[in-house]
């Protein structure tokens, strides 16, 4: 079982949970989501991980009654016009799902989530050549009404952190959200690199098709799963 700091560091809980459940997908208000997985970054090493866990949960998603928008090394500009389409055409959803894996820093105390093709030199900027999920988040949040789930498995240890100055991801939290990390504020999860799925990613996939969850539910679950598995080592 994770201890009570553990969950409160990985998910910021909204006042209104939202059902996974398949079978309410029929009647309920529209649910929307974008799925993003980004692992090709020259100078660094590939990650394996991202394309293969963005279809997964794209295809979980679509299970679930979600209209899903799915980018595999999508670049700054593809990243920016899927977001903001993303928070326009989602005010009036039930819920909207946002999940990103690849690389992330955390620089200026906000977190940047870096497009395939970012490389790590001289005069490189988190701010001028990322998207912010910040801005993502408050857009979405701005809504007022429905659910958001803000997902980032991005807590690799990255080539591109020494041009942040700061390790791991930091704290976010929004109205009606529920945020999770792939590992806890601040830290990053080990090992997961070159890995072929994220085990993370992986225990949400499993935890989607159980029928009648909450978001909360099956993303502490699943923060539940990904530790066990890694024999302890991870703390989403």
């Amino acid at each position: 079982m994770l201890h009570p700091r553990r969950i409160s560091t990985a998910l910021a809980l909204a006042s209104a949970i939202a059902c996974f459940s398949a079978q309410a997908s029929a009647e309920a208000p529209k649910r929307v989501a974008l799925v993003i997985g980004n692992g090709a970054f020259p100078g660094a090493p590939r990650l394996a991980a991202p394309s293969a866990d963005a279809k997964d949960v794209s295809a979980a998603l679509s299970a679930l009654g979600f209209t899903v928008t799915t980018l595999v090394d999508a670049d700054l500009a593809a990243m920016s016009r899927a977001g903001r389409a993303f928070v326009d055409s989602a005010a009036s959803a039930e819920m909207r799902l946002f999940y990103y894996s690849g690389y992330a820093v955390q620089a200026g105390g906000g977190n940047w989530l870096l497009p395939a093709g970012a490389e790590d030199k001289a005069g490189w900027s988190a701010k001028a050549g990322s998207l912010s999920a910040d801005t993502l988040l408050s857009g979405l949040a701005a809504a007022r009404s429905g659910t958001n789930v803000f997902i980032l498995d991005a807590c690799r240890e990255s080539p591109f952190a020494a041009r942040s100055g700061s390790v791991g991801l930091a704290r976010m939290s929004a109205d009606n959200s529920i945020i999770a990390f792939s590992a806890s504020p601040g830290n990053f999860a080990k090992g997961s690199g070159d890995a072929t799925r994220s085990p993370f990613t992986q225990a949400i996939v499993k935890e989607l098709a159980t029928p009648g969850k909450s978001a909360q539910e099956a993303l502490l679950a699943a923060a539940e799963r990904s530790g066990s598995s890694a024999g302890g080592k991870e703390s989403p």
